[in-house]
């Protein structure tokens, strides 16, 4: 670097607008793709399957649901009729490192009592129309292991009693918050803590997104994605295709 452009860094670090500018812009497009990773797992939920025992696709309850203390980005729920509720953060979110958790548990506090009323299929249908979903099909897959009324029954005391899963979907995530996930889940009993880490890849001019599981001791057995493998682009390669929980983006 020469020092016509080192000249110009210290000027623009001792320009108070310049920061302020540089200040919104990121802020703006932290914003804007924090937003695509939640729109990324409503338009493709199949990103959502290791987050469920069953192996079934979570369905979409609602998204952006007000709380008392804050908005949950996705609520959802699975075929074992477990609530999941997902918080995106992008990596440059500073929030990501920490505070995340704690707002996390901050809606852990107040859940049960928030959300215990609204009319939760009617929340689904609506949240079909809305992302033209087939809700007839999205009905039938989620009642398959139950009769309707014992699945909304299980549900609600699922949720009375704090039986559901907080997720922290992010791009990537910093070991300090991965450490705090995990620690969670070893103090807590009935509520499960869980970092979704959405990995891209380029494989033959697509792009494929390959979820990873953080703070969760489940991971699909008939995945052929190792925790290996994922960290090995040569076996990766040779196995993503036969894996469940991967989507190749239109």
């Amino acid at each position: 670097v020469n020092a016509a452009a080192i000249l110009a860094g210290i000027a623009a670090l001792e320009d108070l607008e310049f920061q302020k500018i540089s200040v919104q812009h990121n802020l703006k497009w932290k914003s804007w793709f924090e937003k695509e990773l939640q729109t990324l797992t409503i338009k493709y939920p199949e990103l959502l399957n290791l987050l469920s025992e069953s192996e079934s696709t979570p369905v979409l309850i609602s998204d952006e649901v007000r709380i008392s203390t804050g908005r949950i980005d996705n609520f959802l729920v699975d075929n074992e009729a477990i609530p999941i509720l997902i918080e995106v953060k992008e990596r440059s979110n500073v929030e990501l490192k920490r505070k995340v958790v704690g707002q996390l548990l901050d809606y852990a506090s107040t859940i049960s009592n928030d959300l215990i009323e609204m009319n939760f299929e009617e929340e689904i249908k609506s949240s079909c129309r809305k992302h033209s979903f087939d809700e007839v099909e999205v009905l039938d897959n989620l009642y398959q292991n139950y009769e309707k009324e014992e699945f909304w029954e299980i549900f609600s005391k699922n949720l009375k009693n704090n039986r559901f899963k907080l997720v922290v979907l992010a791009d990537k995530f910093y070991p300090s918050t991965e450490r705090i996930i995990q620690y969670l889940n070893q103090e807590t009993q009935n509520t499960n803590f869980i970092g979704l880490e959405l990995m891209k890849f380029e494989v033959n001019e697509n792009t494929v997104i390959v979820p990873k599981l953080i703070g969760s001791t489940y991971f699909s057995s008939n995945s052929k994605l190792s925790s290996k493998s994922l960290n090995d682009e040569n076996v990766f390669l040779e196995q993503i295709s036969a894996n469940k929980a991967t989507s190749s983006l239109d």
